[in-house]
């Protein structure tokens, strides 16, 4: 595990740097000025070169150290193949060997690294491919130098995330909950801390599923509605009669669950309240209300839910070996 959370980090501080470059060049561009750029910015270029230079190894005779070849491969690998933002239940760890033969000044030939870092791409998404789950991504690698004697030798340890991360509790026959204002449970009233809307929200906001994916959010936005306006999605009820919360059971609030978990997750085109793929959904905040109503000559009090949202924008990376 704590090599994972070792994994993850490395390729986190890798994806920031990139950003950080990428954000640089378009401040400049927009000012229309010729401001120096920090060291993120040389990197960012030279891990460029990197790649373009592994792209045509044979333009090039030139050589780099076994300390760079490493850092530039696994830095190349990670910002251009992995997704360390996707969420799965479970993960896996692999490793892969490999060795490239040093020239007569104890460097490695680029066209040696070239090859080598194609054939190293090519045995994770290979090893990836062969792991059986419908849902499943590559997370990043890190590169360990066993030798670099005649050879450069080094081992690769790389994660998997994988399994669909179903990870909403469900509801149980137990779960028939007041529909909102804390007033917990539909028979006993207890516990006083939570209520049909309450559980919905928590589900909803579990991290497996809210969560965008990869890159770096440019820019969030708020929406609103409620269960008057869209009581197809949201819960909303009339009662006839003197104020009486009413009680959400189980199999309702199940149904509640994934009419919001659709609506969050698909676009606009498929029925959902995404304005297109571009946009993910990140938390929700839920609202419970009543309000005297005659409807015809009956009358009694409307429950409903009101549900806040927050949908963000994400800028992934220009780098593509």
């Amino acid at each position: 595990m704590k090599k994972l959370l070792y994994l993850i980090f490395l390729i986190t501080a890798t994806i920031i740097v990139m950003h950080s470059c990428k954000k640089d060049k378009i401040i400049d561009k927009q000012n229309n000025e010729n401001v120096e750029s920090y060291e993120g910015n040389n990197i960012y270029k030279n891990l460029i070169n990197f790649r373009d230079q592994i792209k045509n190894p044979l333009k090039t005779s030139t050589s780099i150290s076994c300390d760079s070849a490493m850092w530039y491969m696994e830095a190349l690998m990670n910002a251009c193949n992995s997704n360390p933002d996707s969420i799965h239940p479970k993960n896996k760890i692999d490793t892969a060997y490999f060795s490239i033969q040093l020239d007569s000044m104890g460097n490695v030939p680029m066209d040696l690294v070239s090859e080598t870092y194609y054939e190293m791409k090519d045995t994770i998404f290979q090893r990836l491919a062969e792991l059986e789950s419908e849902s499943k991504h590559f997370w990043g690698a890190d590169l360990q130098m066993q030798s670099n004697q005649n050879s450069l030798d080094f081992m690769v340890v790389f994660a998997f995330g994988y399994n669909w991360p179903w990870a909403y509790d469900p509801f149980t026959e137990d779960d028939d909950w007041i529909y909102g204002l804390t007033l917990g449970y539909c028979i006993t009233g207890a516990p006083p801390y939570s209520d049909g809307n309450e559980e919905l929200e928590w589900r909803l906001n579990h991290p497996y599923f809210a969560i965008g994916g990869v890159g770096t959010i440019i820019e969030i936005v708020h929406f609103w509605k409620n269960g008057l306006e869209y009581p197809e999605v949201i819960y909303y009820e009339f009662v006839e009669g003197d104020f009486d919360p009413p009680c959400m059971e189980n199999e309702e609030l199940t149904d509640r669950l994934w009419l919001a978990h659709d609506v969050f997750y698909k676009t606009e085109f498929n029925g959902g309240w995404l304005p297109d793929n571009t946009w993910t959904f990140e938390y929700c905040d839920f609202k419970s209300y009543y309000q005297e109503a005659t409807i015809g000559s009956i009358t009694g009090y409307e429950y409903w839910h009101g549900y806040n949202y927050w949908l963000a924008k994400r800028e992934d990376f220009i780098i593509h070996d």
